[in-house]
This record gives structure tokens, sequence and C-alpha cells, in this order.
């Protein structure tokens, strides 16, 4: 008996799970770190590192598509994964 494969709206409620839990995380890590006091100074440089980050994010995603179309990695992978990744890039 084959397994039951997952639907894919349960396949999208994990990865947003999964994305939630991770946005959370880097808000806790923004919050207790003590480097910066000036709220206006750190608006700055988080669009600044957003920007920066975006490009690089964006060659992460096109490397996972090489991956994928090379079957290096299956689809359930291919697709948490860029989910991840584009959870991290604001507009």
């Amino acid at each position: 008996m084959a397994a039951q494969r997952s639907s894919a709206s349960k396949r999208q409620r994990d990865i947003d799970k999964r994305s939630r839990a991770a946005e959370k995380r880097d808000r806790r890590q923004r919050k207790s770190d003590p480097a910066t006091d000036d709220p206006s100074d750190v608006t700055a440089v988080e669009d600044g590192a957003v920007q920066a980050d975006s490009g690089a994010i964006l060659e992460r995603i096109e490397q996972l598509q090489r991956e994928f179309d090379a079957d290096v990695i299956d689809f359930e992978t291919y697709d948490a994964r860029k989910a991840e990744l584009l959870s991290h890039i604001q507009i």
C-alpha cells in the first residue's frame, strides 16, 4: 500500500507555518541585538541590508531552480526552500 500524499493546501499551511516561525525568530534576534539604540538608524540599516540581501536571495533561488531542474532535489524540498527564501524578500 502506497503512502498517501499530502494535499497542496496542507503543504502550503506547513510552508506558511515554517515561514512565520522564521520571521518570529528573526524579530526576536533583532530585538535582542543591543548594538543599535536609535530606531531611525535601524530602519536605514535594515532597508540597505534588505536591498543587498534581495539580490543574494534571488541568486539562491536561481541556484535552487537549477538543482531542481537537474533532479538533484525533489519538488517538496524545492518548494519548501523556495517559500522560505521568498519569505525573506521584502517588497
